[in-house]
């Protein structure tokens, strides 16, 4: 993206993953946070993984060709994750969110900055993550635990409370039986608590309505 009017200074901003807008320039370093792990920097030429003979000190995570992309494009790549049989997006329901962190939240990560000098594009940020049966917030290092889910009504409510997505209780015998909690509680159960494998069972998973 290009946010500046009359500038062709450009950002690469990956809406699905843990990545601050990323100003595209040779050994440019971005974290969400100084104290965060992982830096990502980019720099130009081929990759080091392509030499057999280096060192692997850094794995890639982005690359870049200068082919243009259009929408039906990006609709073959999504359709193509929708067709996945394993891995992350067939076994689990994941949600990221990211916000900006609190001015205390900045002070207490990194005593050094002055939360008034920052910019929309380089405040630091946070992220909420749902994955498997919980909830978690992350601010720089520090995680939390904001919710447990035993079951799919209480992973439902936690979408609405923490990512605004409303799926309606009655809705949820509509889901597939895919990314099912990782919890068994009940050889009988019904949509409120059921989280068992026998036939009896209703197994409710993947939001799929």
């Amino acid at each position: 993206m290009q946010p500046m009017e009359g500038s062709n200074t450009t950002y690469f901003v990956d809406v699905g993953a843990a990545a601050h807008p990323m100003l595209l320039a040779d050994g440019e370093v971005v974290r969400l946070a100084p104290t965060s792990k992982g830096p990502r920097s980019l720099s130009g030429g081929s990759s080091p993984s392509k030499d057999p003979t280096q060192p692997k000190i850094s794995r890639v995570l982005y690359s870049f060709i200068d082919d243009e992309f259009f929408d039906a494009d990006y609709k073959a790549v999504n359709y193509s994750v929708l067709g996945l049989t394993a891995g992350r997006f067939w076994e689990n329901v994941v949600r990221v969110k990211f916000f900006w962190i609190s001015n205390e939240a900045v002070r207490s990560i990194d005593d050094t900055a002055d939360p008034a000098t920052l910019t929309p594009l380089t405040r630091y940020m946070g992220w909420l993550a749902m994955a498997g049966n919980a909830v978690r917030s992350h601010i720089g290092t520090q995680m939390a635990v904001l919710r447990e889910m035993k079951t799919e009504v209480e992973r439902a409510d936690a979408l609405k409370e923490f990512f605004g997505i409303d799926i309606p209780h009655e809705d949820l015998k509509h889901t597939r039986s895919r990314a099912k909690l990782k919890v068994r509680t009940s050889e009988k159960c019904d949509v409120d608590n059921c989280m068992c494998s026998s036939p009896g069972c209703i197994r409710l998973g993947m939001w799929d309505l």
